[in-house]
């Protein structure tokens, strides 16, 4: 079936443009061709029909070729004075019966922005080219099932219809685009919306389509994780160094749900927060339903913290990052220790007098200091940073003392390796070199374990000690202690401004044990202290010597 639509001047009464009166239309005659330039070519598909003075006409029962072949209508008009005119049109195609077809919006069930949505779609088929795209948003399905037809330019619905039923982005025309970035919105977290697209053919049939998302703008809700055996632990350990194992809790997203959850293994030259960093396992994502995860056929070191990262993923495509905390491996055996009866730790008694009960005392490190994860180590003798100046080095800093206050310092050797501090010099003295000074740990009760070094003739099976060693050991001490104990310094001589030379007969200073002596003397601040003296500071790692009189 063809048709055809035959427009002329005449008017509906029957009357003539023409004020001469001689072109009234005598009949039409119609033909169907493949070709319009060529007289056998304008007819070779239906020959000229004469219709009469009708101007509609349909073909019944052709035999056209669809989607390939080109066909135009001739029109022939004869007139009352027996002239002749022929129009043709413009080349149709024709096509089966269903128009557009198939066709979807691919987009994600959740989106991560409530002012910028992105619609994309593909699928669209039709015999005939497609010739344009429509799109739109709404907050509701009202339009589903209903005829594309009348949401198009041109179609039955008034822009006002259209503008109540896609309410959040009206029906535009995008050409043949076949994605558009929708900006400028203001969505609600959490609502559901609805994209619509139409894709219309050369022949005006259409397809529509729609997809529901939701709006989700927060990431995850944090959880916990642990790379231990507890969490909220400012270090793990582990025995093991081939695996570490993570587990992770409470990591929830009440939006769109988590999707993934991924993991990957850091290890870190030291806990500074700008150390290097090094990547031992890559990101690895895992199912939502994962609650632990095991690195495994690793080579961990002592004192090398690793971090495990744990990044959790939602729907919309929002994440957080968690680090674990440093996790280092420890191949170490507990120690043996030692366990007393009763409340005395140095008097392990025998006989308890309660029948019911025993009391026991253990010791532990109830409160440990320093760092729970170590920092950098740094080699006094092998790190490449480090430049020798002199055999020996000095630390000063101003003390602030605060006249009649006793002060105590602590020095040795950091973790009991190394050189220990023998001696600290004071600003204004003494002259004769620096205050010596040894530190001296608490008194060990097992000190007397050696005792049986000190008889005459130790009897070889009761006494287990290497007696040569200790009482070698045991002199060297007694002599630090002797020379701790020396008495102070003679008087000093110091100049003055005003009066000339004066003799002070005490140093405003004195190294004490605080158990056997008492500071209840102010220190005479009134003259100016100044020795000679010299020593050396550093200032951003550059050594700077200092002199007063002469050294």
């Amino acid at each position: 079936m063809c048709s055809v639509l035959i427009c002329s001047n005449e008017r509906n009464d029957g009357t003539q443009t023409d004020t001469e009166g001689h072109q009234k239309i005598l009949y039409y005659e119609v033909a169907l061709g493949t070709d319009r330039r060529f007289a056998n070519t304008q007819n070779n598909v239906y020959p000229f029909t004469n219709v009469g003075v009708n101007e509609s006409v349909t073909f019944y029962n052709l035999n056209l070729i669809p989607e390939i072949a080109t066909y135009y209508f001739t029109v022939r008009a004869y007139s009352t004075s027996n002239s002749v005119v022929d129009v043709t049109s413009n080349g149709f195609q024709v096509t089966y019966d269903g128009g557009v077809s198939g066709g979807s919006i691919t987009m994600g069930d959740y989106i991560n922005s409530n002012t910028i949505v992105g619609v994309l779609w593909s699928g669209f088929e039709s015999k005939l080219e497609l010739m344009l795209s429509f799109v739109a948003l709404s907050n509701n399905t009202d339009a589903i099932n209903k005829d594309c037809k009348l949401y198009v330019e041109g179609g039955g619905a008034t822009e006002r219809e259209k503008a109540l039923l896609f309410n959040v982005y009206s029906m535009t025309n995008v050409g043949k685009d076949t994605y558009v970035e929708i900006t400028g919105l203001t969505l609600t977290q959490g609502e559901k919306y609805y994209a619509w697209v139409i894709v219309m053919d050369q022949l005006g049939a259409c397809q529509m389509v729609v997809h529901e998302f939701t709006v989700d703008i927060s990431p995850p809700d944090i959880g916990r994780m642990r790379a231990g055996i507890h969490f909220d632990m400012a270090v793990s350990y582990t025995q093991r160094s081939d695996t570490i194992g993570v587990w992770w809790e409470n990591y929830k997203d009440p939006q769109s749900g988590i999707r993934s959850y991924e993991v990957s293994l850091r290890k870190y030259s030291s806990c500074a927060e700008d150390d290097d960093i090094e990547t031992v396992v890559d990101w690895l994502t895992l199912d939502p339903d994962y609650t632990e995860y095991t690195f495994v056929d690793l080579k961990l070191q002592p004192l090398t913290p690793h971090h495990v990262h744990l990044r959790v993923s939602n729907w919309a495509g929002l994440s957080v990052t968690e680090t674990s905390a440093p996790v280092l491996y420890d191949p170490s055996e507990p120690t043996q220790g030692r366990v007393v009866d009763g409340d005395n730790f140095q008097d392990d008694l025998l006989w308890l007098g309660q029948q019911h009960s025993v009391k026991g005392v253990i010791l532990h490190l109830a409160d440990p200091t320093g760092p729970p994860c170590p920092l950098r180590q740094i080699s006094v003798y092998s790190d490449p940073g480090w430049k020798s100046l002199i055999q020996k080095g000095a630390y000063i800093r101003n003390a602030d003392f605060v006249n009649d206050i006793t002060y105590q310092v602590n020095v040795k050797a950091a973790g009991g390796q190394g050189k220990a501090v023998t001696g600290i010099m004071f600003w204004d003295g003494p002259e004769d070199g620096i205050a010596v000074f040894n530190y001296l740990s608490e008194d060990d009760w097992t000190a007397d374990l050696c005792a049986c070094c000190t008889d005459q003739l130790p009897d070889a099976e009761v006494c287990l000690c290497n007696c040569t060693e200790y009482l070698a050991t045991k002199e060297f001490y007694d002599k630090l202690r002797e020379d701790a104990n020396i008495a102070k310094t003679e008087p000093r001589v110091v100049n003055d401004d005003n009066t000339g030379v004066v003799e002070v007969s005490e140093n405003p200073w004195d190294v004490f044990d605080p158990e056997e002596h008492e500071a209840n003397n102010p220190v005479n601040t009134s003259i100016p202290l100044a020795q000679r003296s010299c020593g050396i500071q550093l200032y951003s790692g550059k050594p700077t010597w200092w002199l007063h009189s002469e050294c």
